[in-house]
């Protein structure tokens, strides 16, 4: 064990009872001479089972099942060891022959929870379990066991027990239920298996991932197959085999996974596609990324159809790119913008050859991934095949996800056969497994293949089966259990690692599922590569090909859950001081990409309690998030930016609060975001923060526009455009003008709003700001209809088009040309660009204010 550690552990707490009685007639010498028989009894027994003797005071035995070293079935092995215990004591009252002045009697309380385990020298074990532990042995009639809640689920297959109820005990505030153990089953109940799989069997379902590629090279179609299953089941060795399979000459295959920070890195997947595609690396610098991806991307899409493909793949992974085609669109325009452009880029890699792309672990991933990969279904050419793995939980948060898509393949995998599990035990041992070894594990396992193997290989390298004379013998007795969970059989396995090994695999865990050499040397791993090494030759982690960080070392664990476990043994002071250097070693590989790696930043500053770096990075997040008009992460993040920051940094929580507002404002919750405005104004006023203040005063009236709460916009807008002159932000002038025009407008002042608009074109004409200018030329066209002459609205709403077009504000665009073709039909004009916006009928309604203010509640003049 490494200092100290989280550990799950069970234990035991034995005393004898009427020890004062037998202290108070029986000599010291002759009390000693009890005891000492007792203590070395009782401590025999507890080593035989594997536990550890915490220590002997007064009369009574303290053990702990699990540490130093975790086994897979540690509670089970406390109550077997108990039971032993008052047997052992039967046979001690017989050595005794009457020494004692009577028999020895014995009550046990065992307790399964979670501790802080420190180094074996110093025997201690601390946290509330080992008070419980003492605490039912005072429950427990003489010669008898009470265990608590965890223990009792943990053992249930193994033993049988009476249910004792709820109990209230000293120092414990709630109330504890407590089972007493009766006997041990002479069979094992039969569990349901939670966990994964080394590859064998799954033929048929193997079978059906091949005849969906063959129907997507025959109808050259874009077909998903999502292999669903509980953790450790197999689903990564089922999709990994599969890619062997398909991956033949002219296949192309491409990786790409879900990180579980959260609700997950948005586009993380595509994007790890991407950057594979396009030699893009992590440490790249933002400029080499836009180099490398336009090299690449740009000659698959020579005809952008106004909108670069390759910016908007860029723009929606948090790479920056100039003219973002992105800002200002719409929440669902930029979402099926987002989603055509990754469909185009697919569509792009299926062209050069057959496309098979393999997205992991599907049910970390964020709504708005979900509902793309839909859409990249539902519409895009072929030949391309999605090959997916999730878990169950993902059809619980999203039950429509895919429903109804013809080309969907739905594999769920089930446990192995028996056949199928003998199968996989001697193809891990390579033949001459003994027969009750096979039947052993076969009955723990109960057909989970991750269980199987874990516990095999846990098995052999503890020594419990050794390889002779070339056939595996069989050289102490075998596990009774199956464990309960994966953790228990991997912490077991983590346990038994020598120390430089161990510290390693725990430092790779704070890294993430993918870590590199570089960052365990910076986290204190000696020798990291000698460690890997041996980490890698056990099968817990497995080196990658290449690596996203030239220079780097790149690997990552077998299973997400061996870094879970690893990740949960490390006490929290020493976490949060990894995650500090992590967070800064990640700073130093990526800099110049804050907002791209934003999220994970945040992640580690978060941890490591660095609550100004956290709220630098979610805020960061939150704009990344924003900018794809993925609102509800947007507002998360923002959410803990403003957590996460401090009272005397006003300028954070002032921009932290304009963030949720203009993702409150997105969502369509109105109310909210004006409160939130509001806020961010307060705490500006009061830092005289003079330009935030500015832009909350400007977004609180364009909400309470949208709110038609006209009389309160007219009261604000000049004191906000008083604010916006004051410190000299042209751009906030502009709009401002442009929204006393829209409320103007809505009001049916059309002379007053053709005065705001034209006022504010001269002020965005005056300082280049072309956005500006596009805003007030619609607004001139708007007003100009129904003011006259149509040919003046029909000017304006023309000029407005070229510059929306050029800006790539496709939302604007569509309404801008919505409100032309109504001109053009006053005129008798009409022309292929507006034939799509063309009113239905001579007779069909004029657009009015609701209709503006609808078209823009989540499109309109960005105001902070």
């Amino acid at each position: 064990m490494i200092g100290e550690e989280r550990k799950v552990v069970t234990m035991l707490f034995a005393d004898l009872t009427a020890s004062t009685e037998l202290a108070s007639r029986l000599d010291p010498e002759d009390l000693r001479g009890v005891l000492r028989p007792f203590f070395d009894a009782m401590g025999a027994e507890i080593e035989r089972y594997g536990g550890t003797v915490q220590k002997f005071i007064g009369d009574a035995v303290v053990a702990a099942f699990g540490a130093p070293v975790a086994h897979e079935d540690d509670p089970e092995r406390a109550i077997r060891c108990a039971l032993a215990m008052h047997r052992r004591l039967a046979d001690l009252n017989r050595e005794l022959s009457g020494r004692a002045g009577g028999d020895l009697a014995m009550r046990i309380g065992i307790n399964t929870g979670e501790v802080i385990a420190h180094a074996i020298e110093e025997g201690i074990v601390t946290g509330e379990s080992v008070n419980i532990a003492a605490r039912l042995q005072a429950l427990a009639e003489p010669g008898r066991v009470i265990v608590g809640e965890r223990t009792c689920r943990d053992a249930r297959d193994a033993f049988s027990f009476t249910d004792l109820g709820e109990v209230n005990v000293k120092g414990v505030r709630r109330a504890l239920r407590v089972w007493r153990v009766e006997e041990e089953l002479a069979e094992p109940r039969t569990s349901t298996p939670a966990v994964r799989a080394p590859f064998v069997g799954r033929g048929s379902e193997l079978d059906g991932i091949r005849a969906a590629f063959e129907r997507t090279l025959r109808e050259r179609t874009t077909n998903l197959v999502a292999i669903i299953g509980p953790p450790g089941i197999g689903k990564s060795r089922l999709a990994q085999e599969a890619l062997e399979v398909v991956a033949r000459d002219g296949v192309r295959v491409a990786r790409g996974r879900c990180l579980p920070y959260g609700d997950g890195l948005t586009y993380w997947p595509l994007a790890e596609i991407l950057k594979a595609d396009a030699g893009i690396r992590d440490s790249d610098p933002p400029e080499a990324i836009s180099r490398k991806a336009r090299a690449r991307l740009d000659p698959r899409f020579p005809g952008e159809e106004g909108m670069g493909v390759t910016s908007v793949l860029l723009s929606s992974i948090g790479v920056e790119v100039p003219s973002d085609p992105l800002a200002g669109a719409g929440r669902e325009a930029a979402r099926r913008v987002v989603a055509r452009a990754w469909q185009r880029y697919l569509e792009a890699l299926a062209a050069d050859a057959p496309l098979v792309a393999l997205l992991e672990d599907l049910h970390w991933a964020d709504p708005n991934l979900l509902g793309l990969i839909e859409d990249v279904v539902a519409g895009a050419e072929g030949p391309a095949l999605l090959l997916c793995t999730a878990r169950p939980e993902l059809f619980e948060r999203h039950p429509g996800w895919v429903e109804g898509l013809p080309n969907l393949t739905r594999i769920e995998l089930s446990p192995l056969s028996p056949d199928e599990g003998a199968t996989l035990i001697e193809h891990l041992l390579m033949g001459g497994a003994p027969a009750d070894v096979v039947g052993s594990i076969l009955r723990r396992s109960e057909g989970n293949p991750f269980f199987a193997g874990e516990l095999l290989r846990m098995m052999v390298e503890d020594g419990t089966l050794a390889r002779r004379d070339g056939r595996w013998v069989l050289e102490r007795e075998l596990p009774t259990a199956l464990p309960d969970t994966v953790q228990g059989v991997i912490a077991s396995r983590i346990d038994r690692l020598p120390a430089a090994e161990k510290r390693a695999i725990q430092d790779a865990s704070v890294v993430g599922r993918i870590f590199w050499e570089g960052a365990l040397a910076r986290l204190g791993t000696r020798d990291p590569a000698s460690a890997l090494g041996g980490l890698a030759r056990k099968g817990l982690v497995i080196a990658r090909d290449g690596s996203a960080i030239e220079g780097e070392r790149e690997l990552a664990f077998n299973h997400i859950l061996t870094r879970d476990v690893a990740y949960a043994s490390i006490p929290r002071a020493r976490r949060s001081i990894a995650h500090a250097a992590v967070g800064g070693w990640v700073e130093e590989v990526t800099r110049g990409r804050d907002e791209e790696f934003a999220e994970i930043l945040a992640h580690h500053f978060s941890l490591a309690g660095d609550a100004a770096r956290t709220a630098r990075y979610a805020m960061l997040a939150g704009q990344r998030h924003l900018r794809v008009f993925a609102a509800e992460q947007a507002l998360e993040w923002y959410d803990r930016a403003l957590a996460s920051s401090d009272e005397s940094d006003p300028v954070a929580r002032a921009g932290a609060c304009l963030g949720r507002g203009r993702a409150l404002e997105q969502i369509g919750r109105f109310p909210e975001a004006l409160e939130a405005y509001g806020e961010a104004r307060t705490i500006a006023a009061a830092a005289s923060e003079a330009e935030l203040e500015a832009r909350a005063l400007a977004a609180e009236a364009h909400v309470l526009w949208l709110l038609d709460r006209y009389d309160e916009g007219d009261r604000l807008l000049p004191v906000a455009l008083e604010r916006a002159r004051a410190v000299g932000l042209a751009d906030l002038e502009a709009r401002l003008l442009y929204t006393a025009g829209t409320i103007s407008f809505g009001r049916a002042r059309f002379d007053d709003a053709l005065g705001f608009h034209e006022r504010a074109l001269a002020v965005a004409r005056a300082n280049g700001d072309r956005e500006g200018e596009a805003l007030a030329h619609h607004g001139l066209c708007e007003t100009y209809f129904f003011l006259g002459p149509p040919e003046r609205a029909l000017e304006h709403g023309t000029r407005a088009d070229e510059l929306l077009r050029d800006l790539g504000q496709k939302p604007m665009v569509a309404h801008n040309a919505y409100m032309i073709s109504w001109a053009q039909g006053f005129l008798g004009r009409w022309d292929g660009r507006s034939r799509r916006s063309r009113p239905r009928s001579a007779g069909a309604a004029t657009p009015g204010a609701g209709a503006t203010r609808r078209s823009r509640s989540s499109t309109g003049p960005r105001s902070a």
